[in-house]
């Protein structure tokens, strides 16, 4: 946001989406999803708070943060902003039956109120409706991004059946990526990851591999479901929808290469196991 306001509002400079935005992260996709990550921990507050001065804390930490997500143009972190807002919100009515129906409303128009602010300032540099036609891109199988992430997945599919038992070995990705790829490669540049952490590890270390680092988040998601029916439902809830956001991440990027995003994994597994293990 400092960068933003320093170039396109003080200098005047006109909005470019480029990885200046990406602050101590690698890129603008993951400090997009590493923020969308730990938006359930404001809703978490915001629902727990009953401390005025508090709540206008958080709701300008809701503000501020979706400003970046949109500021940002990430289509993934889009996906994972709504879905762990959608799940968080509905669970907390279906729990409370509109007892603090001012909570998501206020969520809600925090969140309304930074993609209108957003996409006024955006509209305004590159006259378009970036934010919807970015949205809009996702089911586009004609974007370049679209398109390569399918011809990734596609070539991780085919190699699997190849080596169903061992995979292809670990690292050794990048390199067989070749064969399939060396086509439609341009400037030399190879397909290093598949965009898909799931298809990515099955294809590296075999299916029976692939199975046990799915298990991983299965355990997690579970123990997250345990917590919200047996001890603290908020915290359950807000650990299920951090996770939530970086299966996101994870089906269409590479966040156990990123080691930002692998210490985050590391945290919520780490953090779900132990309140579930202890009172």
């Amino acid at each position: 946001l400092s960068y933003a306001y320093d170039h396109f509002i003080v200098d005047g400079s006109p909005y470019k989406r480029n990885n200046n935005l990406r602050g101590y992260s690698g890129n603008i996709n993951v400090v997009s999803f590493s923020i969308a990550a730990k938006f359930p921990v404001l809703m978490y507050y915001m629902y727990k708070s009953k401390n005025r001065i508090f709540l206008i804390f958080i709701s300008i930490l809701i503000f501020s943060s979706s400003l970046v997500i949109f500021l940002l143009l990430s289509r993934g972190a889009f996906l994972a902003l709504i879905l762990s807002v959608f799940l968080y919100i509905g669970f907390m009515i279906l729990k409370d039956s509109l007892k603090n129906i001012n909570k998501p409303i206020i969520i809600l128009f925090s969140i309304i109120a930074s993609y209108i602010f957003v996409q006024g300032f955006i509209d305004q540099a590159v006259e378009s409706n970036a934010i919807s036609e970015r949205v809009e891109s996702i089911v586009n199988l004609k974007d370049e991004s679209i398109n390569d992430r399918l011809n990734y997945y596609s070539h991780a599919i085919q190699s699997i059946p190849l080596n169903p038992i061992l995979g292809v070995g670990i690292g050794n990705w990048k390199f067989v990526s070749i064969k399939y790829d060396y086509e439609t490669m341009s400037d030399y540049i190879v397909p290093i990851y598949v965009h898909n952490d799931f298809l990515h590890v099955a294809a590296e270390i075999g299916i029976v591999g692939a199975i046990f680092f799915v298990l991983v988040f299965f355990f997690s998601m579970k123990n997250s479901f345990k917590i919200m029916k047996q001890k603290d439902f908020n915290i359950g809830l807000t650990l299920g929808c951090m996770m939530s956001v970086y299966l996101i991440d994870s089906m269409l990027n590479f966040p156990i290469s990123r080691p930002i995003s692998h210490m985050f994994l590391i945290f919520l597994l780490v953090a779900s196991t132990n309140i579930y293990v202890n009172d």
